[in-house]
């Protein structure tokens, strides 16, 4: 579970880097 966290941490931190 841990590890689904940090993928969708990594999600959203890709997603608002390409917002950007």
């Amino acid at each position: 579970m841990a590890r689904q966290e940090s993928k969708v941490e990594q999600n959203m931190v890709k997603h608002a880097n390409s917002t950007v």
